[in-house]
């Protein structure tokens, strides 16, 4: 089930934008991609938008989203605020499939990937423009703590496969701490404590 309530607020002055406001939602979808034969089922978003109170107060919300896949739940929540350079506030949890988001999102420079990544964290991020006008990221806060598990990562121009990677992974706005890491690539095996 799909909600979508929308609302224009119009004065027909020239000088003033008019006002919108949304509320979205999906109760129990269900999205199947057959070529990959990648099935996310259990899909819950509960959302809005609005730019009443003009730009300062212009939001994107998604105050929570949960969907399932074969890897296990995923659910998280996030706000989107200052549209001319973004800003990006959440939160993420759950067991997201490497292979599932090279699919739906692929990533710059990696040919495959797969395994799984169990994914618990919180971020305040901040773009801006720079001096050659393009955006870049400026991590107000990010907390990200992760583990690998039988995780694999081919980059392009590359012909090593790196497999069997597992192993934690947090990150802040600073710094990164890898713990008990190990990785295979070709026949030899890599181990980090």
């Amino acid at each position: 089930k799909v909600t979508f309530d929308f609302l224009i607020e119009d004065d027909r002055l020239n000088d003033v934008a008019p006002v919108l406001e949304c509320q979205f939602g999906v109760k129990n979808g269900e999205l199947f991609e057959p070529t990959q034969k990648i099935k996310i089922k259990d899909i819950n978003i509960d959302g809005e938008f609005s730019n009443r109170g003009g730009s300062a107060k212009e939001h994107l919300t998604v105050r929570t989203f949960a969907f399932n896949t074969a890897s296990g739940p995923f659910n998280g929540a996030l706000k989107i605020t200052e549209f001319n350079t973004p800003r990006y506030t959440g939160k993420l949890h759950g067991v997201i499939s490497l292979g599932m988001l090279q699919t739906i999102y692929p990533i710059a420079y990696v040919s495959k990937m797969g395994g799984t990544m169990d994914i618990d964290s919180q971020f305040d991020l901040k773009t801006f423009k720079d001096n050659k006008g393009k955006l870049q990221i400026d991590p107000k806060i990010i907390m990200v703590q992760s583990v690998l598990q039988n995780a694999s990562i081919q980059l392009q121009q590359d012909e090593r496969l790196y497999e069997q990677i597992n192993g934690a992974i947090d990150l802040n706005a600073t710094r990164a701490n890898v713990r008990d890491l190990s990785v295979k690539v070709k026949n030899s095996d890599l181990t980090v404590n």
